[in-house]
């Protein structure tokens, strides 16, 4: 699951720096297949945006984007991994410079994302370039080293009518989660996180209300509340 989390906040941020990194006069028309060319280089996958695209860099960074879709590992049955049906994301600029990722807004609009394992094992999140090397766990934090995403806060942080598909070839497995609604919060990476979202798993009703009392003290190793 870990790995899965790291695939999907992985693309959200490749499509961020793509889009960040290129000059801000050019249009969709430009700015589109360039930030697909840099999401095919670090994945090996296509990536479509059908919808309407817009970027804006200052005094925020806000990108809005509709009819994403990321394709799927070949001879999976579902013709996309990743499909949005729109992302709305906004984060101020100056804190980005001082490396703070404020994330004041971002909505994924019906995200449907579709896992797979062939009957060989092979997971369609497992994703490499042409040129990229095999992905490293990242190394645990040294005693009293600043934690990853020191300065990280959420805002207005939610997924709107999202579906996950869990299909194992081998061994005949399938899990379905619908309707997902999720809410995010974060102040800051010392405070508490809360994470409250409903959905429908295989037809049952399920609701979610999460906290954790620091994610920057369990990244340095530290005891947490759950």
């Amino acid at each position: 699951m870990r790995k899965i989390l790291y695939v999907l906040i992985g693309l959200i941020v490749l499509l961020v720096v793509a889009v960040f990194a290129l000059p801000p006069l050019l249009g969709p028309s430009v700015i589109v297949p360039r930030v697909a060319d840099a999401v095919r280089d670090a994945t090996g996958r296509e990536l479509r945006i059908e919808g309407d695209f817009s970027l804006s860099l200052f005094p925020s960074v806000k990108v809005s984007a509709g009819g994403i879709k990321l394709s799927n590992a070949p001879g999976a049955a579902a013709p996309e991994m990743l499909s949005l049906a729109g992302l709305e994301l906004e984060m101020p600029l100056l804190p980005l410079i001082g490396k703070e990722v404020i994330v004041e807004r971002l909505v994924l609009r019906e995200p449907v994302i579709a896992l797979e394992k062939d009957a060989e094992g092979r997971a369609n999140w497992e994703m490499a370039g042409a040129a990229a090397e095999p992905a490293a766990e990242p190394a645990p934090a040294a005693p009293g080293a600043e934690p990853p995403l020191a300065g990280l806060a959420l805002g207005d942080v939610r997924i709107e009518n999202g579906q996950v598909s869990f299909s194992d070839a081998a061994t005949g497995q399938t899990q379905r989660a619908e309707s997902i609604t999720l809410t995010a919060a974060l102040a800051d990476i010392a405070s508490p996180l809360s994470l409250a979202g409903e959905a429908s798993v295989n037809g049952e009703a399920v609701t979610l209300a999460l906290k954790v009392d620091s994610p920057g003290a369990a990244m340095a190793g530290q005891a947490i509340t759950v």
